[in-house]
């Protein structure tokens, strides 16, 4: 009893350090530095300079850019990084190396902050209901390694530390597995990866997939033909209603991922989950969302289907940087009576998924 009183203590101290540093970034407290004078870095600078925050320069390790001008800012070496600085934005892939360099040599004692590619933490007002909601999250994982998870991305997210990887293969959980003669939902099939993965080991499923962009579509119907499983694929994005929506395709958004927006550069049909099983007679047992930052309007096109078929469910929490509490808090509003796990699939800030089974016994109220 003591150590889970001294671990749910410990995380509610991280918690706690995380939301206030970020509230006090979103307020405008304090001034900012970016590290990594590279194209992302100038994206964030522009970013940064068009909502009016204080930037004061750029840092890079790449001496042969020392004393250049960007964005109107001077570049410095990164030796000459100082605590005067109140923020430190890195805009690199490479952050944990250049955060563990940083700790080794002492050079910066601030705060590091990170900046999801899309630039959704601008969107936010993180308030005491977030922390409540991050917090009843931590209390609702049903294992240590779940909550261990949760501990170590949000330290991440604050200390741009890698993250420890979990010990299964991504969208199958220990506790959250695809069983024969399933009912598959696939929402961001890409080019059927997970098919394949699901493939090796199953033969007597039905599988749904959902992929709306154009290349990936064309490899996922390649890819899935030689498949013993029974496949339907639907070019289609999953939202939560019929529409028709411009999507950002991986092309255009490069390392960052494709994803749905205002500026995107195709245009794209969506449907929601309710409506296709629905139409289809489908009663899924399963169903998997990696729908590049759709994820709470996809699920808000399926809650009928979860309400009354409670499927296994594996759904990415990275996309959006609130995500991580909103997600699980909604699940539970639609279906009480979920379980929670979490596992994160990649040494960087990206593939975190929750992972959600009915309490065997229990009834949803």
């Amino acid at each position: 009893m003591n150590k889970i009183n001294t671990l749910d203590n410990l995380y509610i101290q991280k918690s706690t350090k995380f939301m206030n540093i970020l509230r006090k970034f979103i307020n405008k407290e304090g001034s900012n530095a970016i590290f990594g004078a590279g194209d992302f870095g100038r994206k964030v600078c522009t970013k940064l300079q068009s909502l009016d925050y204080e930037v004061e320069c750029f840092f890079d390790n790449n001496h042969d850019l020392d004393n250049n001008i960007i964005n109107n800012l001077k570049v410095f070496s990164s030796k000459k990084l100082s605590n005067n600085i109140s923020n430190l934005i890195i805009a690199s892939t490479w952050y944990p190396e250049i955060v563990k360099k940083l700790k080794e040599e002492n050079i910066f004692k601030g705060n590091i902050i990170i900046i999801d590619p899309w630039f959704d933490i601008f969107n936010m007002n993180p308030s005491i209901d977030d922390l409540i909601k991050l917090n009843n999250f931590y209390l609702k994982l049903n294992d240590e390694e779940s909550k261990n998870t949760l501990i170590n991305v949000i330290e991440s997210r604050v200390t741009f530390n890698s993250i420890i990887e979990s010990p299964y293969s991504q969208y199958f959980n220990q506790n959250v597995q695809i069983e024969e003669a399933d009912v598959f939902i696939d929402g961001g099939a890409y080019n059927g990866d997970t098919v394949f993965e699901v493939g090796k080991n199953l033969s007597n499923l039905e599988i749904h997939c959902f992929e709306p962009e154009d290349k990936n579509y064309e490899e996922l119907i390649k890819n899935c033909k030689e498949s013993k499983n029974k496949i339907k694929i639907n070019k289609f994005g999953l939202w939560k209603e019929d529409s028709i929506l411009r999507f950002s395709s991986s092309e255009k958004a490069c390392s960052l991922g494709a994803r749905i927006e205002l500026d995107g550069d195709v245009i794209i049909n969506t449907t929601s989950i309710d409506k296709y099983c629905n139409e289809n007679n489908v009663k899924p047992n399963f169903i998997k969302l990696d729908v590049e930052g759709a994820e709470k309007e996809a699920i808000f096109g399926a809650k009928e289907i979860i309400k009354k078929y409670k499927p296994k469910l594996a759904i990415a929490v990275y996309h959006k940087y609130d995500d991580l509490w909103n997600i699980p808090s909604y699940l539970h509003e639609i279906c009480s009576s979920y379980t929670f796990y979490l596992g994160h699939h990649s040494d960087r800030w990206y593939e975190t998924i929750l992972y959600a089974v009915e309490k065997e016994g229990e009834l949803d109220v």
